[in-house]
């Protein structure tokens, strides 16, 4: 977060993601988006080398209540429900499921868009039917084409930004939907995990 400062031998936890943010969100406003997705999962929910710039801050206000006008924060005005929001740690967020929603459809590309979805699903507080039951209330709104195709992509096994890009190539090439994270077990150990595969065809891929 542009202007914040945290000594680098501190952890990254939740309470400190919502401590920084605190000093740059408006009482007023939520985080939502790119910003949501940070404080939900912390450095799981980046994209390759997304760390290597500092991001604006994704922060809007309700509808008919004005965007922020400042350098920090990409803004404007969203309609939401009492239910898409949650506080954390006095920060008011969009809820893993509505951040999910708004990645699935807002995000500059595919990838991003799945990305977003699996990353929010892998958080485990949400289930893909629950997922899917969002997608119909968002008719007519930006993205929600895509988001009908993208959310029955979703899997929340992948562990990467790559895995689910490449989860997405293996689907656009017709392949069957894979097995995300397979156990390999060695004298009734678990020795690792494939990133995805169909198992009766002994065939896997890794990023």
């Amino acid at each position: 977060i542009r202007n914040v400062y945290v000594a680098a031998q501190a952890p990254d936890t939740l309470m400190l993601r919502c401590a920084m943010l605190s000093l740059v969100v408006p009482e007023d406003a939520f985080v939502c988006d790119r910003t949501a997705a940070w404080l939900h999962a912390g450095d799981k929910a980046l994209a390759p080398n997304e760390h290597l710039q500092v991001p604006p801050v994704s922060c809007f206000r309700p509808s008919d209540n004005g965007r922020l006008r400042n350098a920090l924060a990409v803004s404007g005005e969203r309609a939401i429900l009492p239910r898409d929001l949650m506080e954390l740690n006095g920060i008011v967020t969009t809820t893993p499921l509505r951040t999910a929603v708004d990645l699935g459809r807002l995000q500059s590309s595919l990838d991003m868009r799945l990305w977003g979805l699996d990353s929010m699903l892998g958080l485990g507080v949400f289930t893909f039917e629950e997922l899917q039951a969002e997608v119909p209330r968002f008719k007519r709104q930006r993205g929600v084409v895509t988001l009908r195709v993208m959310v029955l992509l979703a899997d929340g096994g992948a562990q990467s930004f790559g895995e689910s890009a490449l989860r997405r190539r293996w689907l656009n090439a017709g392949l069957p939907r894979p097995r995300t994270q397979i156990p390999i077990t060695v004298d009734g150990r678990v020795m690792f995990f494939l990133d995805m595969g169909l198992e009766d065809l002994l065939l896997a891929a890794e990023y």
